[in-house]
C-alpha cells in the first residue's frame, strides 16, 4: 500500500472511530483501538480525564471519568492527522 493510501486509511479510520462515539456506540469505539493505545487528553491535572491512558482498560477509565463529570452532547472533529506508522491525531473541540 502506498504511503498515501495508508495516509489516508489511518485519517478514515479515526474519523469513523469519532462517529461511533458521537452515536454512543462504545462497544465499536473500543474494538476499533488496538490493546497498546495510548490515549492523550491535554490539561495534564485540570480535569479527571487530562492526561495519558495507556491501553484499552485505560480508554475505559478515560470515557468512565469524562462521563462521571458531564454529558457530551456533541462532538466535532477540527482536523485529524495521520501517520504512516499507524498512529493517528484528532484534534477536536
Amino acid at each position: 500500500m502506498a504511503s498515501q493510501d495508508l495516509t489516508e486509511a489511518n485519517r478514515r479510520r479515526v474519523l469513523s472511530l469519532y462517529a461511533d462515539y458521537a452515536r454512543g456506540d462504545m462497544a465499536a469505539v473500543m474494538a476499533g483501538m488496538t490493546d497498546d493505545i495510548a490515549w492523550c487528553s491535554v490539561g495534564e491535572g485540570c480535569a479527571a480525564w487530562s492526561g495519558t491512558w495507556s491501553g484499552k482498560e485505560g480508554v475505559t477509565a478515560y470515557f468512565a471519568a469524562v462521563g462521571s463529570v458531564c454529558e457530551v452532547t456533541s462532538y466535532e472533529i477540527e482536523r485529524v492527522v495521520a501517520a504512516l506508522a499507524g498512529a493517528a491525531q484528532a484534534e477536536a473541540h
